[in-house]
């Protein structure tokens, strides 16, 4: 099982999943578990505030985790050992991290290794928190480092995992654990390196790992533990009525992942596949609850599903012949592998069209010789239908809106509207 990290934001989480476990008759298990809260994240504003020569600012940054981190140490453990054994931890990974981000800080240089190195911190301090918890609850527990698991090829921040290498590592490392422990801990997100580097696989990757985890067990079954009731139509955030989606097929997890839902990691879908693996997602206040099964059934839905990212630049280059697109392309692949980009790139006949997501449009540079233009607080929303005519039924002229590609699987209709942020709200209720 899985457990998100945003299901652990306070003492409610932690004792549902209490709850969870006790009610849990399979034995034994294994749980993997997230970084609390927006650790991660902020690991990765510390490193780019460091890159930019503000290291002040950066250890500011850390020393709010630590100082959160020492919030869950006391609200969790009742022994003073146990909360001195991991206050420790903390202070001297946290000299460890500024250690990393004056040397950032120095030289202006931030590598991909480094960057996975310094965000790898966020699971180790949920892992060592979980783990004394759950022993102070009573449970038969014991933890195990992702990377002594988990192997993957040498591209940092979005690593490959590699299957066959990380069986032989779980049948090794893992399964001794199981045969003496009832719950076996182990961190998602974070893996290690051909080279023996860590790496990290990218954002929302932990499901990821738990799914590795289930294929090699053998497992039958994955669930997810998250703080909302299963796949729902659009986000519970925005503040609509929302409408479970009780069950979908592989293929259209798939498609709805890679459409930006964060609450299922597109390479989950590949293993589960693969491996017959039936995925549930389940409200952790809430387990009785509706909930969300993803297995090899029937590609149906009766409402649209609506997806919305948010924090997008675009950036467009004109094409005017075979030249201009060879030449682009080029140089668009050499500087995503070497600045670390992933953006979302949509062909059309006379330009290439860039989405760059969050801080990663930091780094949207381009060939000096060619023109473009960017546009700023954009939103890009993707409709999964098997009813609806987006254009239709918006009625939408406004130029501020740009339609992308539309395309068609199994009756499902997948439509991209990128639009202005600022006109968000209404196009969602228009939709809804």
């Amino acid at each position: 099982m899985k457990f998100g990290g945003s299901s652990l934001n306070d003492i409610n989480g932690f004792r549902q999943m209490v709850e969870i476990l006790k009610k849990e008759n399979s034995e034994p298990i294994v749980m993997v578990v997230s970084a609390f809260s927006t650790a991660t994240r902020k690991l990765k504003e510390a490193a780019l505030k460091a890159e930019a020569s503000y290291y002040n600012e950066s250890c500011q940054i850390i020393d709010s985790i630590i100082a959160e981190h020492y919030q869950y140490c006391e609200m969790l453990l009742e022994s003073k050992v146990n909360q001195i054994s991991l206050k420790e931890l903390l202070d001297s990974s946290s000299d460890r991290i500024k250690q990393f981000l004056k040397g950032i800080s120095i030289t202006e240089d931030l590598t991909p290794r480094t960057l996975d190195l310094l965000m790898s911190f966020g699971e180790l301090f949920a892992l060592r928190t979980i783990r004394g918890f759950l022993a102070e609850q009573g449970f038969d527990v014991v933890d195990i480092d992702s990377t002594k698991l988990i192997c993957s090829d040498n591209l940092h921040g979005k690593a490959k995992p590699l299957i066959d290498e990380s069986e032989n590592k779980i049948n090794n490392e893992l399964l001794p654990l199981l045969k003496n422990k009832r719950i076996v801990l182990t961190q998602g997100f974070v893996a290690l390196s051909q080279k023996g580097e860590i790496t990290t696989m990218g954002m929302e990757s932990s499901n990821l790992t738990a799914a590795i985890l289930a294929s090699v067990l053998k497992s039958k079954q994955l669930t997810f533990w998250t703080n909302v009731s299963g796949v729902r139509d659009i986000d519970p955030d925005f503040g609509f009525p929302t409408i479970n989606i009780p069950r979908i097929n592989y293929d259209l997890a798939y498609r709805i992942s890679r459409s930006g839902l964060k609450l299922i990691y597109p390479g989950t879908i590949d293993i589960a596949r693969n491996s017959n693996i039936e995925l549930i997602y389940r409200n952790c206040f809430e387990p009785d609850s509706e909930s969300t099964i993803i297995n090899n059934g029937d590609m149906t839905i009766k409402e649209p599903i609506i997806i919305v990212e948010n924090d997008i630049l675009l950036c467009q280059i004109p094409i005017k012949n075979s030249h201009d697109e060879i030449a682009s392309k080029q140089y668009l692949n050499k500087i995503i592998l070497s600045e670390h980009l992933d953006p979302t790139i949509f062909k059309q006949s006379d330009s290439l069209i860039l989405l760059f997501y969050g801080s990663n449009r930091r780094s949207a540079f381009f060939p000096e010789k060619l023109q473009y233009f960017s546009s700023d607080g954009l939103s890009l929303v993707t409709v999964l239908t098997n009813k609806l005519q987006i254009e239709r039924d918006l009625n939408i002229n406004d130029k501020n809106n740009i339609y992308f590609n539309r395309s068609e699987c199994q009756n499902i209709i997948d439509n991209k509207i990128l639009i202005k942020s600022d006109n968000l709200m209404e196009i969602l209720r228009k939709l809804k």
